[in-house]
């Protein structure tokens, strides 16, 4: 699933179609939309046959995500702090990150720092029943960022964050 956050006017999604009053609002003004209105958000969410905090414990291991997510080809995590190797269709990138959230058993986030990658991902995660947990992924992105100028840049996204999901599931059910 895609949604687009705002209307890229720099008005928040809720405020789409209306425009800022620049009489009483000057403080609040923005030249353009904000990163995060940019970013096109990507989800998906299925079932883990694994209990809540196995699930927290596996994903906090970030060194683990190129076992499962296709276009990691290495991550390496020093406090908060990531370091990504990443091929996205045909472009390979390296960029750093900080873990935005670490709620253990919740969810975890990151967000890269740099201008030219502009990437953000969440893992959310709920009890499902029966020692099992729903994980909600959701990754969002610049469309319009240097490492993702190729033509099938959406369709690309979309699939690979069902299967990044669906890989980690694969991944965390074989043991």
């Amino acid at each position: 699933m895609r949604e687009r956050r705002g209307s890229g006017d720099g008005l928040p999604p809720h405020d789409a179609g209306r425009r800022a009053d620049t009489r009483t609002h000057c403080r609040g003004i923005r030249s353009g939309p904000t990163e995060e209105e940019r970013m096109d958000t990507y989800t998906a969410a299925l079932t883990i046959d694994r209990p809540r905090d196995e699930v927290y414990d596996r994903l906090q291991r970030f060194e683990t995500y190129p076992a499962f997510m296709d276009s990691a080809d290495e991550v390496r995590r020093d406090g908060d702090r990531l370091h990504w190797r990443m091929s996205l269709g045909p472009v390979t990138r390296e960029y750093e990150a900080r873990i935005t959230a670490e709620e253990p058993g919740e969810r975890i986030a990151w967000r890269t720092d740099e201008d030219d990658v502009q990437e953000a991902g969440e893992f959310r995660l709920t009890d499902a029943g029966e020692g099992a947990t729903d994980v909600r992924l959701e990754a969002s992105y610049d469309l319009d960022s240097a490492a993702l100028q190729f033509a099938d840049a959406v369709d690309f996204l979309e699939k690979k964050v069902e299967d990044d999901l669906r890989h980690l599931k694969e991944y965390l059910e074989k043991d």
